[in-house]
């Protein structure tokens, strides 16, 4: 994996909470700016390796055997530059991002992102949802498996289907966002994983808080930044995944949107489009951004960019840019939006240096809108 860019040390930290009648709990990986010194390396399967190796497997249809060997060895042999459970930085709050996975993604398969945002000083939940759209999941510590779940074929039923895990994401990263309350008032929090959690008593800036999310995660961000009193300030939403939203309330806060450049259809980002106009039209923001990054495919803002070997990443759906000139362009969009949005709020603005994208790389705004249209197929009739 490629080193993070921020002048911090991240630390990683895993937590499962209780599930009860009224709450499904939470289950997600924690990056956070860390004062350790000595680099260090992390498994980027932090969780079981083969029970994750082989959810992968199962998802992408390889062959059992293949998954409990090969898959196995070649994803544990993956490391990112992570101290796990190591403190949390003490000399500045840490604003908050909640990040939400795509179809077959979980806790980790962004590290990349999330740890690039916990270099750059913030604290990331990366949730991993129960909702029977990660590749494999699991509650009470992995004791009871939960694997992914096809959608039923007729397209109704399906989007109800997609829909009622849209719901279920909402109500998970509300609960995550609560824990992150708790551990900041310095609450006792059972870990199911029976790992450490760092000390976030009184660190966490929760003021200051975006949500994030890509493809089914996108589409999870907007319907989060949709409910009302909902606690963020700013969101970031990639290649978002339409099919399952149904509420077309606009967006009240400052949000950044990236394409890759092959992955929407007319529909998709016409329904998109649809809550992008409602959102950029005052009283709401006028100033977000919609960008799209030449050369990319839906996958590659996710860690299978840098993790695939060259001769398979065609065949996986990967684009042609190098992983380095990807993640750093995401980066660039990204810290250089949330320094905007953070400008006066946090003194972590300050911190975030970071220089502008290589205008070769992008296309912005209406001007994006219209490329997507030329090379997006024609509407059927």
């Amino acid at each position: 994996m490629i080193p993070y860019p921020g002048p911090h040390a991240v630390g990683i930290a895993r937590v499962e909470t209780t599930a009860t009648d009224k709450k499904r709990g939470v289950l997600g990986c924690m990056f956070y700016p860390s004062p350790a010194q000595t680099a260090t390396k992390s498994k980027w399967l932090i969780g079981p390796t083969g029970f994750y190796a082989r959810g992968f497997g199962a998802y992408i249809g390889a062959p059992q055997f293949l998954s409990n060997t090969l898959l196995t060895w070649l994803l544990g042999a993956v490391t990112i530059d992570a101290c796990v459970e190591s403190e949390a930085r003490d000399s500045a709050k840490m604003p908050v991002a909640v990040f939400s996975h795509g179809l077959g993604g979980n806790q980790t398969t962004y590290s990349d992102l999330c740890g690039t945002f916990a270099s750059r000083g913030f604290l990331v939940l990366s949730i991993e949802h129960r909702d029977r759209s990660a590749s494999v999941s699991a509650k009470s510590n992995y004791t009871e498996k939960i694997d992914y779940q096809k959608p039923p074929k007729d397209e109704e039923e399906s989007r109800q289907f997609r829909s009622g895990q849209v719901e279920q994401r909402v109500s998970e990263v509300g609960e995550g966002f609560q824990l992150l309350r708790d551990l900041n008032d310095g609450k006792q929090v059972e870990n199911l994983l029976g790992t450490s959690l760092p000390d976030l008593k009184g660190r966490i800036d929760l003021d200051n808080s975006v949500m994030i999310g890509h493809s089914f995660g996108g589409v999870t961000a907007i319907s989060v930044l949709q409910q009302p009193n909902n606690p963020f300030i700013a969101g970031i939403v990639l290649d978002p995944w339409m099919f399952a939203l149904s509420s077309k309330e606009p967006l009240k806060v400052p949000v950044l949107s990236i394409q890759s450049e092959t992955f929407h259809w007319r529909k998709n980002i016409a329904a998109f489009r649809e809550i992008w106009d409602k959102s950029t039209t005052p009283p709401n923001r006028p100033s977000n951004t919609f960008t799209v990054l030449f050369n990319t495919k839906h996958q590659d803002v996710s860690d299978l960019l840098s993790i695939a070997p060259s001769f398979l990443k065609n065949t996986i759906g990967l684009g042609k840019l190098d992983a380095k000139v990807v993640y750093d362009a995401y980066d660039k969009m990204c810290s250089g939006f949330l320094k905007k949005v953070l400008d006066g709020r946090s003194k972590i603005a300050d911190e975030i240096v970071v220089g502008d994208v290589d205008a070769a790389l992008v296309v912005n705004d209406e001007a994006a809108f219209e490329f997507l249209d030329t090379i997006m197929a024609p509407a059927k009739v």
